[in-house]
């Protein structure tokens, strides 16, 4: 606590400061910036580029950001990304400097709870915001029973000591409700934000089923197997969290690296489709599951290619928060994850790094645009070596946008986005490995066409190259990405 009071006394003596120099004919400078971002304000007044506005909340671009991040800085999350040592884990993770540092290091600012219940490890997750602090990290809290609380004062008394933390983002409020919860789940986010009010804003996580559960577990959560009564749609699942829960943040979980190399999940396109129309319409961003893990026989773990596919394709269709399943290994049926179940470093952590080198390029653009359609140039993914073949809803996809005329490639995928009046391309290679699209390797050249002479730049990770031309060409390894930006 005493932590918290000397940040809090520190900002307060800075902003004495700033403004007696602003009374004094000192240039006018933005006082809030930087208290709004940390503190988790829903409003940033940051040096703002030419063409944005001077202010920025979540409305602007339909997006969030988190406490410790400003407007420009993409959520990336892990669930269970640091438990206790309880429930069969023998290291604390709560407690351990270096995994919030090796998370912040491979591109990681989200901690998301599971089991580490604020309730019942009181001080190490106090000792676990201070870590988040010092390494630019939110922490998403877990409380015990969070979808079910309906007592002001049991929630203020546990929530008493983290609740002004400059890293305290919100409430892991619950993962994948059936429809008969959502009007509890609206309850106890009453009650959260009745406790919060003066604590700033913070964000109450829910996150949806994918199109492949059943009606049954949309309905009930569980499945006993036993049918539904009635019909019951992934649309009107997701019709009635809108309406009911009205969410900040509309997060769901897909997973398409499926059983044997080169398996995908077929649905993966058309899932992501009818999240990103409902959360355009909200004018709220969308964050997407990516997994790292396997958690079932048969399953295997994602490659650098297969990571990198799943992230870039997201990005490319308009999301705004990534999420990584998981961080830690669950109990039970699982291999990989980012860190093993004794703090470990896994083959998985590379790879995220990778990824994370990539979104902390390009996340200040594309949180900064609207999603506006993607281009498709050239095949999409066979489901697994035959015939068959991913699809996209062709009511997400356009011929051309504005400058762009056009796409040559084997299999591109390329989402465009109005960035503050310019246009904005997030170029991916849409293959995960070589041999399985028929007829092509995985590297790919894509050739962008454009409406006469343009300038512009490319931004692959940290190298960024200006180009003025008709079109612009570059190579791409399998699932890389590439952002281009006009004007």
């Amino acid at each position: 606590m005493q932590k918290i009071m000397r940040k809090t006394a520190t900002a307060f003596l800075v902003l004495l400061f700033m403004l007696s120099a602003a009374s004094c004919g000192a240039p006018a400078e933005n006082v809030g910036s930087d208290s709004s971002a940390s503190h988790g304000g829903s409003s940033s007044s940051s040096p703002v580029s030419p063409g944005e506005p001077e202010i920025v909340d979540f409305s602007t671009y339909g997006s969030r950001w988190l406490p410790t991040h400003d407007y420009k800085t993409m959520p990336v999350g892990a669930y269970n990304s640091i438990p206790p040592a309880k429930d069969g884990y023998n290291k604390n993770f709560l407690t351990d400097e270096e995994i919030f540092k090796a998370y912040a290091e491979a591109g990681v600012n989200t901690m998301m709870g599971l089991t580490d219940y604020i309730g019942l490890n009181q001080k190490d997750v106090q000792t676990a915001l201070d870590y988040c602090y010092d390494y630019g990290l939110s922490y998403l809290i877990a409380y015990a029973g969070a979808g079910e609380v309906k007592d002001a004062s049991n929630v203020r008394s546990t929530l008493a000591q983290v609740m002004y933390h400059d890293s305290f983002g919100g409430i892991m409020l619950y993962d994948e409700p059936g429809r008969v919860q959502f009007e509890n789940l609206s309850t106890a986010r009453g009650v959260f934000e009745e406790v919060l009010e003066e604590a700033g804003d913070k964000l109450y996580h829910v996150n949806l089923f994918p199109t492949y559960a059943t009606q049954r577990q949309l309905w009930y959560r569980n499945d006993d197997g036993t049918p539904l009564e009635k019909t019951y749609t992934y649309e009107q699942y997701l019709d009635d969290f809108m309406e009911i829960y009205n969410p900040q943040v509309l997060s769901y979980d897909f997973y398409p690296i499926d059983r044997a190399f080169p398996e995908l999940s077929n649905g993966y396109f058309e899932n992501m489709s009818v999240i990103r129309a409902a959360a355009l319409e909200a004018n709220i961003p969308f964050w997407t599951f990516i997994q790292t893990c396997s958690f079932y026989t048969g399953q295997r773990l994602p490659s650098e290619a297969e990571l990198l596919w799943n992230v870039n394709t997201c990005l490319a269709y308009g999301a705004k928060g990534i999420q990584y399943f998981c961080g830690v290994n669950p109990m039970g049926n699982f291999t990989g994850s980012i860190f093993d179940r004794e703090g470990n470093k896994t083959e998985m952590y590379d790879i995220v790094k990778s990824a994370g080198k990539m979104i902390s390029a390009v996340d200040e653009v594309l949180m900064c645009s609207k999603s506006e359609g993607l281009l498709l140039a050239g095949v999409m993914p066979q489901l697994n070596r035959g015939e068959a073949r991913m699809t996209i809803p062709e009511e997400d996809l356009v011929d051309s946008y504005k400058e762009l005329l056009s796409a040559e490639a084997n299999h591109a995928l390329i989402g465009c986005f109005d960035y503050n009046g310019k246009t904005a391309l997030y170029v991916v290679n849409n293959a995960i490995a070589d041999d399985t699209i028929v007829g092509c390797t995985a590297a790919d050249t894509v050739k962008l066409n454009f409406e006469g002479s343009i300038s512009g730049y490319t931004l692959n990770g940290e190298e960024k190259k200006e180009f003025s031309a008709s079109s612009v060409s570059f190579d791409l390894g399998a699932g890389e990405g590439m952002l281009v930006v006009l004007g």
